[in-house]
């Protein structure tokens, strides 16, 4: 089956998912479910204390809803680039992203 992702790459975009993967199962779901290579992975881990000072800046907040799927997220295996954006802003972040994008691709 191919994927709208697939289909854009095929049209000559590159394709960004935007997801929270928090589970080896939908990482696993991406990695086989995608064609298109290279298929690089960014996860964005600033901390929890982080988290909670950006969101209560936010018109809704969501932390206390969803802060549990950080220590899920931390207990998967790595793949792709983890990158702790606690420091970060999002240009700095999306600079580092580029400069490290080797270090994003996934293998199988």
């Amino acid at each position: 089956m191919r994927s709208l992702a697939d289909s854009f790459a095929e049209a000559g975009f590159v394709p960004v998912i935007d997801d929270v993967v928090v589970s080896v199962r939908v990482l696993d779901g991406y990695i086989t479910g995608l064609r298109s290579r290279p298929l690089l992975l960014v996860q964005l881990t600033p901390s929890l204390d982080v988290i909670r000072v950006r969101d209560s800046g936010r018109h809704k907040q969501v932390f206390e809803m969803w802060s549990h799927l950080d220590a899920q997220m931390r207990a998967m295996t790595r793949h792709g680039l983890w990158l702790d954006t606690s420091a970060m802003t999002a240009i700095e972040t999306v600079d580092e992203i580029l400069a490290r994008s080797d270090e994003a691709v996934v293998t199988e």
